[in-house]
């Protein structure tokens, strides 16, 4: 899920809202609702956070969703890797 949520929003991103919930972390016991608060005061739109959560948490297809995500991904690597 998390790969997922780097490729939507990019590293920066992702890295900067792991150190405000790790920071988070000590106070508190950390909540899908911190995660969401976290990535919008970096920048995502929340409109954005939702439709990620809505395909990658909420959804009871999470797992496959992931999964296609995923291999996507990999593929538009292995396409652009020169050989």
């Amino acid at each position: 899920m998390l790969k997922c949520f780097e490729d939507r929003f990019g590293r920066d991103k992702i890295n900067h809202i792991i150190k405000s919930l790790l920071e988070l972390s000590y106070d508190e016991t950390l909540t899908l609702e911190y995660w969401k608060q976290s990535a919008i005061k970096s920048g995502i739109k929340k409109d954005a956070f939702e439709a990620f959560e809505k395909e990658f948490i909420s959804n009871e297809k999470f797992k496959e969703n992931i999964i296609k995500e995923i291999k996507k991904t990999t593929i538009k690597i292995q396409i652009n890797t020169p050989k």
